[in-house]
């Protein structure tokens, strides 16, 4: 790792995880070639407009995450591995076709899901067409569409989680000679499918033709939470690796640092590299119970999605990143992971820590402003389909932009409820009315801020009394008087408030949407 020269360090590029699975007709290989991230030393003072968007992920995907992406089963030999946060509806490549019985009439398919050991698997759709896991006796379909006729059984799902001792396939192993007790696929989930032609099947089978096997997946089961650790007396972050305190969770701050210390697909960063006093408050304000049209509650922010493993680190932090409105960065030795919810300060700066001028920008260009958002999810309640949710829409940032309607797309891929995107998207809007910009040369008091940190601010010439900021980004002054420049971007707890239940869109079963967020 380079030597520091700033106090962050912040991710600007990195190579991507070009983990692969390779199939083919009887075999099931998997190569791994994982390229080392880099990281930049951050050097200077922000331009104004970069540090207003500084601590917000960066919505752009540059692979394609639709509900194509992630559901199409693909009949290819090379394809990129999923990882599964969460829960997600996936499929992915074939690595097996075959046919036996009596004329044939036994389709077999095998179906690889991700490239990582899984809670469970549930549902199974063909199509459009589900199969709860309640409609499942053992690895037969027992009712429902795809249940018996006439008695016979004419579909079967054998389920896989991928665990690194899984016994091989026994729908394969029982019918193919060339598919032995050695093809376990190990480390992999997958699924594999018995189709059965009978006289009675026959019609069902010609007017469905299922194209794309699918699969709900409860993802990555190794998902170590610090809380556990404090709960049983131990200090947090002390027993990362220990069974005892993971378990599958769709927490955003534990998918996070989860990934950041995965060795396979995330960035191997060693458990004592990550500020666990941060994930545990972050964590915690995700889990808080927030109040939801029709009397019901959800937690604050979820991660359910899916990682390419082709993908850069980079952009797979923020695909996380984007479900809790957070933030990461690299400051004093440690990883710092935040959410998306307001701290209060604990440091205040006045004129004795000055050092040089403040210069003050009150507000940002047009291009870089918005008031509308149109927040891009994958839905279960929309049959797992791309959906765009009801966009919000603020009157207050309408009339500060002079009554012109700027809207932003913001894909959502980590979240999968239409309450969720929209209290996401209402705290972005809320938080881009926060403009003021300032450069704070201080002197060495300065060094007790953070990157992220927000402090309060008395500057009597300015008018600011205890105002709160952000600090976006912190360097050493050039000059010889000792000063460290601070970039801070004004804050207020206020654009961090939950919406009440009352101010939501909402959307009846018939499409009808009644718009909400109107007020200030």
């Amino acid at each position: 790792m380079p030597p520091v020269v700033a106090a962050a360090i912040l991710f600007v590029e990195t190579v991507g995880a070009a983990a692969l699975v390779a199939v083919g007709a009887t075999s099931f290989g998997v190569g791994a070639a994982i390229a080392a991230g880099t990281l930049v030393v951050a050097a200077g003072v922000y331009a104004a407009q970069a540090a207003l968007t500084a601590l917000l992920p960066d919505m752009s995907m540059p692979q394609a995450d639709t509900d194509k992406t992630r559901q199409q089963t693909v009949r290819g030999t090379i394809e990129p591995q999923k990882v599964v946060y969460g829960q997600s509806l996936v499929s992915g490549p074939i690595f097996f076709v075959g046919v036996s019985g009596t004329d044939n009439r036994d389709l077999y398919h095998g179906i690889a899901l991700t490239g990582h050991e899984c809670e469970s698997i549930t549902d199974i759709h063909f199509d459009n067409e589900v199969i709860t896991n309640a409609q499942f006796s053992g690895n037969s379909v027992a009712s429902g569409t795809f249940g018996p006729i006439s008695g016979d059984t004419i579909c079967s799902v054998e389920k896989k989680l991928g665990s690194t001792t899984q016994a091989s396939s026994s729908l394969l192993t029982t019918t193919f000679t060339d598919w032995t007790s050695a093809n376990q696929g190990k480390g992999i989930s997958y699924i594999v499918t018995k189709w059965t032609l009978t006289d009675g099947s026959q019609e069902l089978w010609d007017r469905l033709k299922p194209q794309n096997i699918k699969a709900l997946v409860k993802g990555k089961k190794d998902i170590y939470d610090p809380r556990l650790d404090v709960a049983a007396g131990n200090a947090a972050g002390a027993n990362p690796t220990s069974a005892t305190y993971q378990a599958w969770s769709d927490n955003p701050a534990l998918c996070v640092a989860n990934f950041l210390m995965d060795t396979k697909f995330g960035l191997g960063v060693a458990a004592s590299k990550i500020d666990w006093a941060d994930v545990v408050t972050a964590a915690d304000a995700c889990d808080v119970s927030v109040v939801v049209p029709n009397s019901g509650t959800q937690k604050r922010f979820t991660a359910n999605g899916v990682i390419f493993a082709t993908d850069s680190y980079r952009a797979s932090l923020n695909k996380l990143l984007s479900s809790m409105n957070g933030s990461i960065f690299y400051s004093n030795g440690s990883y710092r992971i935040k959410a998306g919810v307001y701290e209060a300060p604990s440091i205040s700066l006045d004129e004795d820590d000055l050092a040089g001028s403040i210069t003050v920008k009150t507000s940002v260009e047009r291009g870089e402003r918005f008031n509308t958002v149109r927040p891009i999810i994958i839905d279960p309640a929309q049959n797992h389909k791309t959906s765009e949710v009801p966009q919000v829409q603020l009157t207050s940032a309408v009339s500060r932009d002079n009554g012109e309607v700027i809207t932003k797309d913001a894909q959502l891929p980590f979240t999968n409820t239409s309450y969720m995107a929209q209290r996401i998207a209402h705290k972005q809007i809320q938080m881009s009315d926060q403009q003021k910009v300032i450069n704070f040369p201080a002197n060495l008091s300065a060094l007790n801020v953070d990157i992220g940190d927000r402090v309060s601010v008395t500057v009597a010439e300015l008018n600011y009394s205890a105002k709160v900021f952000r600090c976006v980004n912190w360097a050493f002054s050039d000059s010889q008087d000792g000063a460290v420049n601070l970039t801070l971007v004004e804050d207020d707890s206020g654009s961090y408030a939950d919406p009440a239940a009352n101010e939501y869109s909402t959307t009846t079963a018939d499409g009808t949407i009644t718009a909400g967020f109107r007020g200030v």
